[in-house]
């Protein structure tokens, strides 16, 4: 999983999740209003629109799910 997902630390207290992958892309927790897990999908959605993560397999996006929503509900970092 460690591979599938990064934790970037600002000094700002921002969490940014990068994930590896064909595109890498980066999320700054602090923008998203909703998190779901269908499948090996994670989605964020944000006010003004949303975006797909697809992981390698199911249990994959669900830990990362648990991580991200744990580190997302508070102050821990992951």
């Amino acid at each position: 999983m460690s591979d599938a997902l990064n934790v970037i630390k600002e000094k700002t207290k921002r969490d940014i999740f990068k994930f590896n992958g064909v595109n890498p892309t980066a999320i700054n927790l602090e923008h998203v209003t909703m998190i779901t897990v269908n499948g090996k999908t994670i989605t964020f959605s944000f006010i003004t629109n949303g975006l797909n993560i697809d992981m390698e397999s199911e249990e994959i996006a669900k830990a990362v799910f648990d991580q991200l929503l744990n580190v997302w509900a508070s102050d821990v970092v992951a």
